[in-house]
């Protein structure tokens, strides 16, 4: 159980090459397959980068802050990296913002990419412009809707009683 993930890879091509030697093909591919998926796993964990000590940063660190208008002196400023690298969405592209200027590549502002990390997680929805919208039949449902309430309103109901019967 205390064992490596290295080492149960090993002992796993171990087991591969006898299954293979005692002809049991089919065993040998399923493990072989989850052998590289284990040893891709074991590589992914190894090329994670280190966790930021937000509460001591580096001079380093402050001064990269620095570029972005970032105070790591300030709490609330050190909560957020805080945060976003627990919850993994500080993973940003470095060409996706462009110096000065506020717009990023997908044509997003700066105010909302600032709203974004400001807690307001909402995506913005995708509208096709192509799209026909039926105005017409929209504003003839609201009239038709406003007729039938002040037909109601005016005792239209009570009136066609009386004259039905």
């Amino acid at each position: 159980d205390e064992d490596s993930l290295e080492k149960r890879c090993e002992d796993a091509e171990l087991l591969r090459d006898l299954y293979m030697r005692n002809g049991k093909e089919e065993e040998a591919k399923e493990l072989n397959e989850k052998i590289r998926m284990a040893k891709q796993a074991s590589k992914e964990q190894q090329e994670k980068p280190p966790r930021m000590d937000w509460s001591d940063p580096t001079p380093e660190m402050i001064e990269d802050a620095k570029k972005y208008d970032l105070d790591l002196s300030d709490p609330l400023v050190i909560q957020e990296l805080q945060r976003l690298e627990r919850e993994g969405i500080g993973e940003l592209d470095e060409n996706d913002v462009s110096e000065g200027s506020g717009v990023t590549s997908s044509g997003a502002t700066a105010s909302a990419a600032a709203s974004r990390s400001a807690g307001l997680d909402l995506p913005l929805p995708e509208v096709d412009l192509s799209e026909h919208v039926p105005w017409l039949r929209y504003a003839l449902l609201l009239a038709a809707i406003i007729a039938v309430w002040r037909l109601l309103d005016a005792g239209i109901v009570r009136w066609l009683l009386g004259w039905i019967w």
